[in-house]
């Protein structure tokens, strides 16, 4: 079997990397695997270690086409060594680093360092629903904050 790829260099390397940094969320979405998964008495809150972090960011740092791309399993933002990470994997040259959030934890000083310092090139907010009761059935959060976290974060975006 022949496999086509766009380019010799994804041959190397995928143009894109799915990482889940966390199997943790703060919210228990409705059409999520997450709440189904987390109730399980075998399931075990996890957060990929340092060591592993670094091992994948010092080997796609030799790939600067392919983007790093957070989700999938949690949200991404409830790891403890969040900005950390994104730091490093911004010293080791990866120069696409994408997330999907539920944009409640971005807020405050994590947000402002996010934007100042350029750490994330795509940050999808899933929002899921214009209206209040519509997101609150959706994913429980607190649909106010979620709208003032975003509007924030566009305007820290513009600023920087």
């Amino acid at each position: 079997m022949r496999y086509g790829f766009d380019s010799e260099k994804y041959k190397e390397l995928p143009p894109m990397i799915y990482v889940s940094i966390v199997n943790i969320c703060n919210l228990d979405c409705i059409h999520c695997h997450y709440g189904t998964f987390s109730r399980q008495p075998e399931w075990k809150a996890n957060m990929i270690p340092w060591e592993y972090w670094t091992k994948l960011c010092d080997e796609m740092g030799e790939y600067p086409w392919s983007i790093l791309n957070l989700g999938t399993d949690g949200e991404p933002m409830v790891h403890k060594k969040f900005i950390d990470m994104m730091r490093y994997a911004k010293s080791k040259g990866i120069q696409h680093t994408n997330i999907t959030t539920n944009g409640l934890l971005l807020q405050g000083e994590k947000a402002e360092i996010i934007a100042k310092e350029g750490l994330l090139g795509v940050v999808n907010i899933s929002h899921d629903s214009i209206t209040k009761e519509g997101y609150k059935k959706i994913r429980g959060g607190d649909y106010d904050r979620l709208v003032r976290n975003t509007l924030n974060f566009i305007d820290l975006r513009n600023k920087y």
